[in-house]
C-alpha cells in the first residue's frame, strides 16, 4: 500500500499472522495468515462474541446459582438454572483461542486444530495472535510511558 506524504498507516506486517501450524499426523502444517485479534475486521468480531456471549451468560447464572445456594441443604436449594450445564458440558477453553482462526481455514482444518494439536500449541497461537507490542508479563500502561 502507497501511503502519501504527510500521512501515517499501521505497518501491515505487524497486524497480520503468519502461523504453520504442525499437527499430529500430518505431514504438513495448516498454514493461516489472518489478522492479530486486535486488528480483526468488525464482522468476524461481532461473530465471535455471538458465538461466545452465550457461554458468558451461562457461566455467570451457575455461577450465581452456586453463590446463592452452596451454603443451603440440598432440599431447601433453588432449582438449578435450566439448560446451563448441558451448555456449558460443551464448551471447550481452547475454542476461545481457534475461534479466531475458523474463517481463515477450512473446515477440515478447523476439526484437526480443534482435535489433534496440544494445549501447549494452542497457548503458543494465542500468543502469536495478541499484540506483538506487549512482551509477555508487561502491560500496556507499562508501554505507554
Amino acid at each position: 500500500m502507497s501511503v502519501p506524504e504527510g500521512y501515517s498507516a499501521p505497518p501491515v506486517d505487524e497486524n497480520i499472522c503468519k502461523l504453520a501450524i504442525p499437527v499430529p499426523g500430518r505431514e504438513q502444517p495448516i498454514l493461516v495468515e489472518l489478522p492479530r485479534i486486535n486488528w480483526m475486521p468488525g464482522p468476524e468480531v461481532k461473530k465471535y462474541r455471538e458465538w461466545l456471549t452465550p457461554y458468558g451468560e451461562a457461566e455467570a447464572k451457575w455461577m450465581n446459582w452456586i453463590a446463592e445456594n452452596s451454603t443451603k441443604p440440598e432440599a431447601d436449594q433453588d432449582p438449578k438454572p435450566e439448560g446451563v450445564e448441558e451448555l456449558l458440558d460443551g464448551f471447550q477453553q481452547r475454542e476461545v483461542t481457534l475461534r479466531w482462526l475458523k474463517p481463515y481455514v477450512s473446515t477440515a482444518d478447523y476439526r484437526a486444530l480443534m482435535d489433534k494439536i496440544p494445549d501447549g500449541m494452542v497457548e503458543w497461537i494465542k500468543q502469536q495472535l495478541s499484540d506483538p507490542s506487549i512482551a509477555v508479563g508487561e502491560s500496556s500502561a507499562s508501554t505507554d510511558s
